[in-house]
């Protein structure tokens, strides 16, 4: 698939609940080769971390996760 698709760069983290189950992850893919670095890496995680806390919010108010 990263060849059809032509994929150069990649970058992800983990969807990790408040027990430690994971989730999934979140990620991003270019047809450009990237060098990411760590604002790249930084901004991923933060983003990951928000949606958890949303995903927990929802099951909180009584929806399936």
């Amino acid at each position: 698939m990263v060849d059809e698709f032509g994929i150069r760069s990649y970058m992800g983290a983990p969807l990790i609940d408040r027990t430690g189950m994971v989730l999934g992850t979140v990620s991003v893919t270019d047809i450009q080769p990237r060098a990411w670095g760590q604002p790249g890496l930084a901004a991923i995680k933060a983003q990951a971390a928000d949606l958890v806390v949303r995903l927990e919010r929802a099951e909180d108010d009584g929806l399936p996760l």
